[in-house]
């Protein structure tokens, strides 16, 4: 479920954000609107906690149709295990939908020349 929810949120993130840089830097000025100084410069060294993931859940409109939590994205995203999703690990996110479709791609067409392989 956590996988099938984060190729959702990937797909919107695609749709919405031009680049993965310009989706971090979104989810950083709405963390900076709903926190403090010294809690968003923490968000800029660090990345977004367990706790501030929701943020990022709650933009995403169609959050409340997902098949899974947001908290079971969240460790789904957070691939250190670290507890904290960094810029790397969100840009894992972004780009998760769009490598899926690639790859699908790639496999119907070795499919359709190459049936019996």
């Amino acid at each position: 479920k956590a996988a099938t929810s984060a190729d959702q949120l990937s797909e919107w993130m695609l749709k919405t954000y031009g680049s993965q840089h310009e989706a971090w830097q979104s989810f950083q000025r709405r963390y900076a609107v709903r926190s403090g100084v010294s809690e968003w410069m923490r968000f800029l060294s660090n990345g977004l906690r367990f706790n501030d993931w929701q943020q990022v859940w709650q933009a995403w409109p169609a959050h409340q149709q997902a098949p899974s939590s947001w908290q079971e994205v969240f460790f789904f995203a957070d691939a250190d295990h670290n507890g904290v999703v960094n810029e790397t690990e969100l840009g894992a996110l972004y780009r998760q939908h769009k490598v899926k479709e690639v790859l699908s791609d790639l496999f119907m067409g070795l499919h359709q020349s190459e049936p019996n392989w």
